[in-house]
This record gives C-alpha cells, structure tokens and sequence, in this order.
C-alpha cells in the first residue's frame, strides 16, 4: 500500500489553491509574495558570558504580495535555507516566493498581522517553502 505524504497531499490542492489563494479544505494555505532575497548580520545580542554576537539573518522582503491578505515586510527563513535550494539566490535580487504553511503556523508567526517582525529565532522551515523561482528583469 502506498503511503499518503503531504507533498502528493499538497499537489492535490494546488490547482483550488492558485485561484483563491486560502485555506483549503486540509487546513493548509498557500502564500505568494515577489520578495528581495535578504542576506547579512541581524541585531547584537549580548550572551550570558558577557561577549556579544551578531547572528546571519537569511530572508525576504516582500515588496508585493500575490494571492493571499499576507500583512508583514520580511520574511525570516531557516539558517540551512541556502543549502537545500537548487537556485542559486543572490543578495538584493527579487524572486516568486511561494509558502506553503498550515493555518497554526499562519496564526503563530503573526503573518496576518502587519506589527510582526520575524526574526532568526521564529524562522519559515525549509518544508514550507513551497518553491522559489527567478522573476525576468524586462
């Protein structure tokens, strides 16, 4: 018997996805925004030893958002994000972004909300990056 994933679960729903972009029946919605590939040292942060440090931040920054009432700026992913795509992202260039994310993860992270900011420590999983693609600069 074959097992059920949730990618072939995900399949299923995309096409009802891409033309409503909200929740579907499984509870799962779909986000799509143009974003800004955003790479470089977040706020200082002193450490209970007494040194301080800055850590990598690895995101987007949405400059419009497709299909979906999605409120914030920035976008925080994984600090492995760059390890398990195929493309090859550069600083400061725009790529279509599309999250997939189940609505607990929606209503946890705030992205409704316009006032969240989304920092390393509350990133998207990598298993919610539905898929990243070049946008042509015409």
């Amino acid at each position: 018997m074959k097992a059920i994933t949730l990618a072939s679960m995900l399949s299923i729903f995309y096409t009802f996805q891409v033309t409503i972009g909200q929740l579907n029946p499984a509870g799962v919605s779909e986000i799509q925004f143009k974003g800004k590939y955003s790479i470089g040292p977040g706020p200082c942060e002193w450490l209970p030893n007494g040194t301080r440090r800055w850590a990598r931040t690895t995101g987007f920054q949405v400059v419009e958002s497709l299909y979906s009432d999605f409120a914030i700026s920035y976008i925080e992913v994984s600090g492995n994000f760059e390890e398990n795509q195929k493309l090859r992202l550069k600083n400061g260039e725009v790529y279509l972004v599309t999250l997939v994310l189940p609505k607990e993860s929606i209503e946890k992270l705030g992205l409704n909300n316009p006032e969240t900011i989304m920092t390393y420590k509350n990133p998207i999983k990598n298993s919610e990056i539905a898929k990243i693609e070049n946008i042509d600069k015409n």
